[in-house]
């Protein structure tokens, strides 16, 4: 009968035969995952066995909502005394409760002023940044909103404003954050250690947040298969170990497969 095994290991080096796993009590070694240097160092191009897949990061681009109207310069009040108000609304993970806040000004001074600094939730931890769409004040058109990273706002104006809106064009993040590779770790670990409902057994969990330090990680993927013969059945079988290595994207080599 198959089994499949998983393995995880941290790497803090261009090594990855330096790699440790959870515990800190196994190293993982070059010879056990089949990677190879084309030099005689760890510096040189690293080889990696086929089958290996990669995550790497790459760090998100942020968006940015422009948002003009005929006014310009940036102390001009808007035609006929109006206020513009500008609705910007997170829609981020698709969420069912879009976080939102209106925000009012008669001149793009005092809309930059609101929206600068701001949070749609108080306290998220996704502050807005806002600035005129222009170096000179008085060549100013309109506003130019960013969004924290990995975060997708919509916005709105009210219709008599006569607005435009643009939409640069952005990406989230690939690969790990610290959070996300604690969180992929504690995955693996339940798959590896167990858990008991069971009182006064101990439940192994390794401290992830003093393992894993590092701001950004990518997620290499090596997956080793044995073949075994069960005599009981007459029929061969094949046991799978998936070996996870998460690696801090700061001390990442140049890697190609073979």
């Amino acid at each position: 009968m198959a089994n499949t095994k998983k393995s995880l290991f941290v790497a803090t080096s261009e090594d990855l035969g330096a790699a440790t796993d959870l515990l800190g009590e196994t190293t993982l070694t070059n010879a056990y995952v089949g990677v190879t240097y084309a030099g005689t160092a760890s510096g040189d191009l690293i080889v990696l066995p086929e089958g290996t897949t990669e995550d790497n990061y790459v760090q998100a681009t942020a968006q940015q909502l422009t948002i003009t109207t005929s006014t310009t310069g940036n102390d001009t009040v808007f035609s006929d005394g109006r206020t513009m108000h500008v609705t910007v609304i997170d829609v981020t993970d698709g969420r069912q409760v879009f976080p939102r806040r209106t925000f009012s000004g008669e001149t793009y001074d005092e809309l930059v002023t609101a929206i600068a600094g701001a949070e749609l939730n108080p306290g998220d931890g996704r502050g807005l940044t806002c600035v005129l769409d222009a170096a000179a004040p008085a060549d100013a058109t309109g506003i130019v909103i960013t969004a924290a990273a990995d975060v997708v706002l919509k916005v709105a104006v009210n219709e008599d404003m006569d607005a435009s809106i643009a939409e640069n064009p952005f990406a989230f993040h690939k690969g790990y954050t610290k959070e996300e590779a604690i969180e992929f770790a504690k995955n693996i670990a339940t798959h590896i250690y167990g858990r008991t409902n069971r009182v006064g057994f101990p439940v192994v969990e390794p401290d992830f947040g003093a393992l894993l330090t590092a701001a950004s990680y990518s997620l290499v993927s090596f997956v080793k298969q044995t073949t075994r013969f069960d005599k009981n059945f007459g029929a061969g079988y094949i046991d799978q170990e998936i070996v996870y290595v998460l690696h801090d994207q700061n001390a990442i080599a140049t890697w190609s497969v073979a």
